[in-house]
């Protein structure tokens, strides 16, 4: 099966949607929902997933802590469903794939008659998700594509790392703690390490009642100020007086 106006077979829906960067789209054409202006393999827009001028060349990575995938060898069946989460190494984009095989389907593909999942759009859920059914008869597979920004934006990082700012929150947690001394002058670098291990520490097996002390230097050097806070609280964290 090839592709058609109405549908795409797994492998060409599955490499259109790692290639797609939503934030570098021209004219408004997406890949994964927009007919080609030609059906002409030959025309560029048949085959492109670079939409931009500045679009990723997706490195994605699976988040297994995310997923939900199948057994080695595992061959469809009904009321089956599996999840492959990802993250691009290079803009941080999300994009999470979800299969549910319905329980009315009697028989599933792969198989003699339909090697492939042949998937059809369904609905548009919104700008980032996207819903697909196989047109093969008795399969009842459907397919979720999800897209989302990175949780911390190019501004969040700025804030960590700004020198001007990080010098300040160095001068501030002196002044405000005379008495204390072994305060050191954070570095973007150290700043950004600090914060993946705060949130690794919080996913851990025993991070349930974790604490982070606020009036910690190292964390006053590199968080000390109400911008810092209002981004913690973003990502999760909650303020506490003990």
């Amino acid at each position: 099966m090839t592709d058609t106006c109405t549908g795409k077979t797994a492998p060409r829906l599955l490499k259109d949607a790692i290639r797609l960067d939503l934030h570098n789209i021209i004219d408004d054409y997406n890949v994964l929902t927009t007919i080609p202006s030609s059906p002409d393999p030959n025309n560029p827009l048949y085959h492109s997933g670079r939409l931009g001028q500045h679009v990723c060349s997706h490195d994605f990575v699976t988040i297994l802590e995310q997923s939900l995938l199948p057994p080695q060898d595992y061959r469809p069946e009904n009321k089956g469903r599996y999840v492959v989460a990802t993250l691009c190494r290079k803009c941080r984009q999300h994009l999470r794939f979800e299969i549910d095989y319905s329980d009315v389907g009697r028989q599933p593909c792969p198989h003699a008659l339909f090697p492939l999942h042949h998937f059809v759009l369904g609905d548009t859920l919104g700008p980032s998700e996207y819903a697909f059914a196989c047109s093969a008869p008795q399969c009842g597979a459907s397919l979720l594509i999800q897209y989302a920004d990175p949780v911390i934006t190019e501004a969040d990082i700025q804030l960590l790392t700004n020198e001007d700012a990080l010098l300040r929150r160095y001068k501030d947690a002196v002044a405000s703690n005379a008495e204390r001394s072994g305060f050191k002058h954070a570095t973007p670098v150290s700043t950004l390490w600090k914060l993946r291990r705060y949130i690794r520490d919080s996913y851990g097996p025993d991070s349930t009642g974790k604490r982070i002390p606020a009036i910690n230097k190292r964390f006053l050097e590199s968080f000390g100020d109400d911008d810092c806070a209002k981004l913690l609280s973003r990502l999760g964290f909650t303020y506490a007086v003990r």
